[in-house]
């Protein structure tokens, strides 16, 4: 599930494979269906902020990006026909504006979660997956991905930072990688043996992430010290973290 950031749309994955679209329009909410062959498993959906309607879903293969907006040129075919449902008291029909494009990279399956870089003007999607330890980050604008490896299992979620200096990982082993996106360098923190994230957020002034670990009912906190970089700048940047309990 996943509102967007600034109209109201809600955007619902359901296990049958589809993605339903809940649009306020003037007093009345409108369901429409995303459905394609490649959106099998859904995992995550992020929408991308500052845009109108562009959706991000994450599948078993890759992942799925939808834009609803009229200019939006198809990349794979779209969806034929109109096709009525019955769901409650809601209609629903299959998005009449709706075009994909596909994201996949051998080997990075099962995505488990994506985070959209939120500088202006950016197109840039991060995606993890639960079955290897590179983090893709992909250019929806060329189509292109970069990985960047490190040793693990796997991985859990990604969080980019409001400000988009910084990009959060956590990995099935319980590590964290703080990601600095300029020159994409990367430290790493380890938590305690057997514990791992479970659900993690960003302070709105990119200094503190909060997380919370499986199996605990206290909130742990990351947060940044000392000096910032800036271009042509090579200061340390250091990461604490707190715990909070309840």
């Amino acid at each position: 599930m996943a509102w967007h950031p600034h109209k109201e749309i809600l955007a619902i994955a359901n296990r049958n494979h589809d993605v339903y679209i809940y649009e306020r329009e003037k007093s009345q909410w409108t369901c429409k269906v995303l459905k394609h062959k490649f959106m099998i498993d859904i995992t995550a959906l992020a929408w991308k902020p500052k845009a109108g309607g562009t959706l991000a879903v994450g599948c078993r293969y890759g992942v799925c990006v939808w834009n609803f907006t009229a200019e939006s040129a198809p990349l794979q075919s779209p969806q034929k026909g109109v096709q009525i449902k019955s769901a409650s008291s809601s209609t629903m029909r299959y998005h009449p504006n709706a075009w994909m494009k596909y994201l996949r990279t051998d080997g990075h399956e099962h995505i488990a979660s994506l985070t959209w870089d939120p500088s202006p003007g950016s197109h840039l999607l991060a995606a993890v997956s639960a079955n290897n330890s590179t983090l893709m980050i992909y250019d929806t604008l060329t189509l292109t991905g970069t990985p960047l490896k490190r040793y693990g299992k796997g991985n859990l979620l990604v969080r980019w930072s409001p400000d988009g200096d910084w990009l959060y990982v956590a990995t099935s082993t319980g590590s964290i990688r703080i990601w600095e996106t300029e020159h994409w360098t990367s430290t790493t923190y380890t938590n305690p043996p057997g514990l791992w994230v479970q659900a993690a957020c960003w302070a709105p002034d990119s200094r503190s992430l909060f997380y919370s670990m499986r199996g605990k009912s206290d909130v742990h906190l990351l947060y940044r010290s000392g000096p910032s970089i800036n271009a042509g700048n090579t200061g340390t940047v250091v990461w604490e973290a707190r715990n909070h309990g309840h």
